[in-house]
């Protein structure tokens, strides 16, 4: 690992950022101003307009927002979002600490539950006629835009 302290972005509304990500997808009037590359304008801007949804740590001074475009009729563009190297390496630092301590069987103040955010388990143990998939749908939408490796 280079050594360098990264800080993950933090979702905080895993619904509302979903729809805010659905937004932005189906309403490009809704983006925030940007550049022809994608990237935002002001990037402070959009962090304290944000601020309540997720946390953008003070590292991150580019953001980038990219769209898949149809290159000929019916085809598109895929995009795979590779993490940073250093979170990357990190969760498989932490990974392994936890296989080490359950492999042991000396967890020694080690957390060996697999972290998933809250929604999950809050829709799994939720009765299956209560269960609200738009909104389980909205949660993933935030998660997997904004996750890194954990």
């Amino acid at each position: 690992m280079s050594g360098n302290k990264v800080e993950r972005v933090q979702p905080l509304k895993w619904t509302e950022l979903g729809e805010k990500i659905y937004n932005w997808a189906t309403d490009p009037k809704s983006l925030p101003a940007m550049n022809l590359k994608g990237e935002v304008d002001d990037v402070e801007a959009f962090r304290e307009e944000m601020k309540d949804l997720v946390h953008i740590p003070p590292h991150i001074q580019k953001i980038i927002f990219v769209r898949p475009e149809e290159y000929e009729e019916g085809k598109y563009e895929y995009y795979i979002r590779l993490p940073l190297k250093d979170l990357v390496e990190l969760s498989i630092e932490n990974a392994k600490k936890v296989d080490d301590a359950l492999e042991n069987q000396n967890p020694n103040g080690i957390d060996t539950t697999y972290q998933l955010p809250d929604y999950y388990e809050g829709f799994l143990n939720t009765n299956p006629d209560d269960r609200k998939h738009k909104d389980m749908l909205f949660n993933r939408i935030a998660d997997y835009t904004f996750a890194h490796c954990k």
